[in-house]
């Protein structure tokens, strides 16, 4: 399947999802023009950090269910038994780490299934300099707030209500 750079739409992608294989798409394989909105036929992105990690989302190619998927890492299907949370990242003291962003996924149960912790300042200047869109939104840039935002569609779509700990009600 093809997928785009979540940021800058290209370079575009071919990622084999049974086995998380990735390579660059050839020019053949890439719809042509490919511009920083939706292209038919690409169902999904990617985001590479700077220590050289990837992470992908994307739909199967009935659209059917929706994955996130680490590089050499955990595959979890986006759907509305889990929830994840984005916050600011904490030391193991519990002090404020500056400029970075946590990002989990738990079950409806709480267990925590993944976490990572990213650059966020990052992208918030990305967020704060892009005068391009009418209602710029931090999701527009951040690919772990637009994650968290997938799991929060797909209880919407599914109708399900997730027990989110610390919360007073389902979400």
């Amino acid at each position: 399947m093809l997928l785009q750079n979540y940021l800058h739409a290209v370079p575009v992608i071919w990622l084999d999802p049974d086995t998380g294989a990735w390579r660059p798409a050839t020019d053949a394989e890439v719809p042509p023009g490919v511009p920083l909105i939706h292209v038919p036929g690409i169902l999904g992105s990617y985001l590479e950090e700077e220590d050289g990690s990837r992470f992908f989302r994307y739909w199967t190619d009935d659209r059917s269910r929706f994955f996130f998927r680490v590089e050499n890492g955990p595959v979890i299907e986006i759907e509305a038994s889990k929830y994840a949370e984005v916050r600011p990242a904490l030391d193991l003291a519990g002090r404020p780490l500056p400029d970075l962003g946590e990002f989990s996924i738990h079950t409806d149960q709480g267990q925590l299934l993944f976490r990572h912790t990213y650059p966020a300042a990052k992208y918030y200047g990305l967020y704060m300099m892009d005068f391009s869109f009418p209602t710029a939104e931090l999701a527009d840039w951040d690919f772990f707030v637009a994650l968290k935002g997938s799991f929060e569609y797909m209880r919407e779509q599914q109708g399900a209500s997730v027990q989110v700990p610390g919360s007073t009600e389902a979400d």
